[in-house]
């Protein structure tokens, strides 16, 4: 399919110029001998091999010279620069010098890091270092000219420029900020022992560049030193030191192609084979990410994911791994090169509803015939133009219809004998259109409608399972609803686009209750703005998964305020109350053995169902409406089941808790407020809760739970002053406008400090109250619990002042 070219510069590691300018004229070569039906060049260029491909056909575009080339793939091409910790470069620099200072003693140590010493001085470092060191300085002069290089920067306007990175995108992930790198503190013998001899003292601290920050990034102090038994004489002490800038990025760990750091423990062994590891990191950041991609180091930084920037990156197209490869490492990008080298299908290929055009990219431009092929048959060829063909999905469900398209490519010319060939395999998916709507189906219409039609569609038709009755609405929506229960239920809509049918089809299940669990009381607290109880109550379904918005639910309740015999109270003395309390039989217990009562209790009920006395009547598809009262009225008549009432023997909560009020989540929760009793002690207010559930295929229920509440005068306000105080505390009950109690309960005082309890007493009458000698109290901060009954009715803080 291509003819290899593999272009070796002269001197790799020259100026980039240079060597663009020698690629360029390779170039006009290769142009100057193609064969007449040959397609154009493609450049792979690895490294600074993809910055030297840009920079060389951005010189020939500029001389308006015609390059040929249809795409340039720059892989791992560090077009932002490349990263070598500047305190591995410092470090270098340290002990090369150190060696030149040491002389004839030194040799060997020139030697060993002269190699480097070079390799930085070789143009292409100085043009492509990110951070470059220079005589212990920073200097990225060069690097900031060779950047703002137009041959550089600008993308070629007559090819296809395409970038690929071996890295990801986060942040930290190589190295995390500011980490020390190198640890160094060695007393090395070169000559001699450990009495008679000489050799060096050796400590070197090496960190990553930090993020936009000043800190010492590389100290380092090498001294020689001569010893002769007990004394040491030092012959020279070199000292050097290198901080970071506040503008420098935490390029070490950045995520892209990392280098190995085992050559400076090579190095390191070289001079002293006793040496240990004195790397603290197996590896750094080389070729960044940002770099490959060509982009702002400050865009890159700051984005949450490469994504986010991808308009940023100047090129056609760019890739990259999501996950960090070693220098040069490629195995990352074999899939990826496929699909910019060999014929490849291109286009929309996941979740297609229309129908779409697709074709076969990186092809010769010589003639040649195409035949698809679907593994699977769920797309077919509508029409086919050369290497382009439009396909239609035969069905639209992305998890079953998915299918396998291949192109098989044949060549035809009298004077080349080329065997056929084929594309690589390409998963292609078809949309999933769905029916919106609830899943399940009742006696009341529902709307259901498609989420999605393509744009050639026919007219939408609408069909249902047995019993539901359903009618085309909109373009494509319709509404449905149950005539009886239906154990099969679904509905489907079919459309056409072309010669091609298509049936989208939605189960559906029908609101019929198995049972109901119960009635649970989730919550119980005490309202202190209305002062009464309150109970947070919950119908629970069985299926469980059932909605309880497909289902009816009916509140009501029972509750009525007694005496503390256990007698029916009326809202005055009259007998005219419009029946609204008739007469009722109490036990013992207070449980209210009247069902026939006929009227909506005193409790207030809130909840997003239906709240009343109930009186509905349900008319279920395929029979007659029930009436209302064989519903409501008598023991349970006309209901399939009732669930007796559950009692509860504990009080609802704290007067004073730390509360979170549940959430109505649906027609099956309430909250329930008790009425306020008033003044008279002993009253209490009980009943039931009630709710009735029904639904649409006439199965119906009935399930409530008792609760008495009698809190009555105790939790009225009360009054504790002066607060702060200094002698003395008055305490009273505050009872509002001409209200009464018939039998107040003494009231106990007790006030606590540090110690624990300080003083206490009662008082026979509540509102009357009286006052505590507090003047002998040190000063400090007590609480005060007020009791009735044994039952704490107010805690108050008291100040005591001097």
């Amino acid at each position: 399919m291509y003819d290899i070219i593999y272009i070796d510069f002269n001197d790799g590691l020259d100026d980039l110029l240079r060597n663009a300018e020698m690629l360029r004229k390779a170039l006009v070569m290769i142009n100057q001998n193609r064969y007449s039906l040959s397609d154009e060049s493609y450049i792979v260029g690895l490294g600074t091999g993809g910055v030297i491909a840009r920079m060389a056909v951005n010189m020939m575009e500029n001389a308006n010279e015609d390059h040929k080339v249809q795409k340039i793939i720059s892989i791992n091409a560090p077009f932002k620069g490349i990263n070598i910790p500047v305190s591995i470069q410092t470090m270098i620099q340290h002990i090369y010098e150190f060696g030149l200072e040491l002389g004839s003693r030194g040799h060997s140590i020139k030697k060993i890091f002269e190699p480097y010493i070079f390799l930085f001085e070789n143009d292409i470092f100085k043009q492509l270092l990110i951070y470059n060191v220079s005589n212990y300085q920073l200097n990225n002069q060069e690097h900031n000219n060779f950047l703002s290089d137009k041959l550089l920067t600008m993308r070629p306007n007559n090819c296809e420029t395409v970038l690929l990175s071996c890295g990801d995108y986060r942040y930290g992930y190589l190295l995390n900020g500011y980490q020390q790198i190198m640890d160094i503190s060695e007393t090395i013998i070169t000559e001699g022992n450990e009495r008679f001899g000489g050799g060096a003292d050796i400590t070197i601290k090496g960190y990553a560049v930090p993020n936009k920050s000043i800190k010492e990034v590389y100290r380092g102090e090498l001294r020689a030193i001569r010893r002769l038994f007990k004394s040491e004489k030092h012959l020279l002490h070199l000292y050097k030191y290198l901080s970071s800038t506040s503008d420098m990025y935490p390029v070490d760990g950045a995520s892209g192609n990392y280098f190995k750091t085992g050559f400076i423990n090579d190095l390191a062994k070289s001079v002293n084979s006793n040496l240990g590891e004195i790397m603290k990191t197996d590896k750094f950041c080389f070729v960044p990410t940002f770099s490959a991609l060509d982009l702002d180091a400050e865009k890159y930084f700051a984005a949450d994911d490469l994504e986010d920037v991808r308009g940023e990156m100047n090129a056609d197209r760019a890739y990259w791994t999501g996950h960090n490869d070693s220098y040069p490492g490629l195995s990352g990008i074999i899939d990826i090169l496929m699909q910019e080298l060999v014929p490849t299908i291109k286009g929309p290929i996941k979740g297609i509803v229309d129908d779409t055009e697709l074709y076969v990219g990186n092809l010769p431009d010589i003639p040649m015939t195409f035949s698809w092929n679907f593994k699977n048959g769920n797309f077919r060829v509508v029409s086919q133009d050369g290497n382009k063909a439009v396909v239609r999905p035969l069905a639209y469900s992305e998890f079953d219809y998915a299918d396998k398209v291949s192109v098989n490519i044949s060549v035809s010319l009298p004077i080349l004998s080329i065997p056929p060939m084929s594309t690589p395999t390409v998963r292609i998916t078809p949309h999933t259109i769905r029916i919106d709507g609830s899943s399940y189906i009742t006696a009341g219409a529902q709307t259901f409608e498609l989420d999605t039609l393509p744009k050639n569609a026919g007219t939408v038709e609408w069909t249902a399972g047995e019993n539901i009755k359903v009618s085309r609405q909109g373009e494509k929506s319709a509404t449905a609803y149950a005539t009886e229960y239906s154990e099969d239920a679904w509905i489907e809509a079919s459309f056409a686009v072309g010669d091609d049918r298509y049936n989208i089809r939605k189960d559906l299940i029908a609101s019929r209750l198995d049972s109901v669990t119960g009635m649970k009381m989730e919550q119980t607290w005490w309202d202190k703005e209305v002062a009464a109880d309150k109970y947070f109550f919950k119908v629970e379904l069985y299926p469980i998964y059932m909605p309880p918005q497909e289902i009816h639910f009916c509140w009501s309740n029972t509750v009525r305020i007694y005496d503390k015999d256990g007698n029916l109270k009326r809202e005055d003395d009259s007998n005219d109350d419009d029946d609204r309390f008739p007469p009722t039989m109490v036990d013992p217990g207070g449980l209210v053995v009247d069902y026939g009562f006929m009227g909506n209790g005193m409790a207030e009920i809130e909840t997003p169902g239906d709240v009343g006395i109930c009186q509905f009547a349900v008319e279920y598809p395929g029979g007659p409406a029930i009436p209302a009262d064989s519903l409501i009225f008598g023991r349970g008549g006309g209901y399939d089941h009732l669930i007796m009432p559950t009692s509860t023997d504990y009080p609802p909560g704290e007067i004073d808790p730390i509360i979170t009020i549940p959430a109505l989540t649906g027609p099956n929760c309430a909250i329930v407020t008790m009425p306020a009793l008033g003044t008279d002690l002993g009253d209490y207010a009980a009943g039931e809760i009630r709710c009735d559930i029904s639904d649409d295929y006439g199965n119906r229920y009935r399930v409530s739970y008792y609760v008495r509440s009698e809190r009555g005068v105790v939790y009225h306000n009360y009054s504790v002053s002066p607060n702060p105080t200094s002698d003395r505390l008055d305490v009273k009950m505050k009872v509002e406008g001409d209200a009464s109690m018939s039998e107040p309960s003494p009231m106990t005082v007790k006030l606590y400090g540090d110690t624990g309890l300080v003083r206490e007493a009662t008082f026979d009458d509540p509102v009357a109250g009286g006052s505590i000698d507090v003047s002998n109290l040190p000063e400090g901060t007590y609480y005060m619990n007020l009791e009735i009954n044994g039952t704490v009715v107010k805690r108050q803080v008291v100040l005591i002042q001097r």
